[in-house]
């Protein structure tokens, strides 16, 4: 397969809350220590990473760490509730509003990660001659090409849409286009009379009409 590396890395970062929280889920449990907390995370747990670095720190430090599997976004949400200790995640953005919103204490940045866009090897988008991220998912954009997002939120998803941003489009799947074909004139002419040939009027009232209680 033909592959184009990212040119924008993701940090990792971790992020405490305030203490004294436990997971009320856990995907894994590493240590046997009397020093018990609560993280989570999605991709460093699922790849083993975060194994690694419990099992030893638990040797060092009595601990015992609790995994909760999320990605980022849920993650933090966990983190927010009161559900976990701290996270490991890559949404600096985001990261950094929950500590200036005050329900996160402190933040370690610990590392990065690189990310491919990967694709036919007849390379339809010709993303192969890409010269960043940005001018890859230009070309995806304009040769109408396949594009799987993950569409969740993640860490993952978040740096994908800072890139078509960064692209200067907004994305559109299957889902995004029925919207819009419901709110264009076509749509909104099927709403307005449907039921009427056989009730003598429509059923449904037009966007223009429905404006009125929108407030």
């Amino acid at each position: 397969m033909r592959r184009t590396l990212l040119k924008i890395a993701l940090a990792a970062t971790l992020v405490s809350a305030l203490p004294g929280f436990a997971a009320d889920e856990a995907g894994a449990t590493y240590g046997a220590g009397g020093n018990s907390f609560s993280l989570a995370t999605g991709s460093p747990g699922e790849l083993g990473l975060l194994k690694l670095l419990a099992e030893e720190f638990s040797r060092r430090a009595d601990a015992q760490m609790v995994w909760v599997k999320a990605g980022t976004g849920a993650s933090l949400k966990l983190l927010q509730e009161k559900k976990v200790d701290m996270v490991m995640v890559h949404a600096p953005a985001q990261v950094d509003k929950a500590l200036k919103d005050g329900w996160a204490s402190g933040k370690t940045l610990i590392g990065s990660n690189e990310f491919y866009i990967v694709g036919p090897k007849s390379d339809p988008a010709g993303i192969g001659q890409a010269t960043s991220a940005a001018d890859a998912y230009q070309r995806v954009a304009k040769a109408g090409a396949r594009f799987v997002s993950r569409g969740d939120n993640s860490g993952t998803h978040q740096k994908e849409m800072q890139i078509w941003q960064k692209a200067g489009i907004q994305p559109a799947g299957t889902a995004e286009k029925f919207v819009a074909f419901v709110a264009s004139p076509a749509g909104q002419k099927i709403i307005a009379s449907y039921g009427r040939d056989r009730f003598g009027e429509g059923l449904y009232n037009d966007e223009a009409y429905a404006r009125q209680y929108d407030k």
